[in-house]
């Protein structure tokens, strides 16, 4: 990915890593995780890092009280509007 296109620096993945996550997603060992944990990471770890962070966003947005249906920050929750 051209990091002057997206933004997003690129991650060099050794191959022995690039391998264990093919293997991961192989085997279903990470068929519970959203698609968009993928987008743009490098490592399985920085997958499934993502993948709690989007977690995170989820669970707040859920209890946001003013009803928001966006996804929110933890840090702007409570404010009104509280979306982004």
């Amino acid at each position: 990915m051209a990091e002057q296109f997206s933004g997003i620096p690129g991650v060099f993945v050794p191959l022995k890593e690039s391998i264990r996550g093919f293997k991961a997603i192989i085997n279903g060992e990470v068929d519970d995780v959203p698609e968009m944990a993928f987008f743009n990471v490098g490592t399985l770890d920085d997958v499934l890092e993502k993948a709690k962070q989007m977690q995170k966003v989820i669970l707040v947005a859920r209890r946001c009280p003013y009803g928001c249906r966006q996804y929110i920050q933890i840090e702007n929750c409570g404010v009104q509007p509280c979306v982004l």
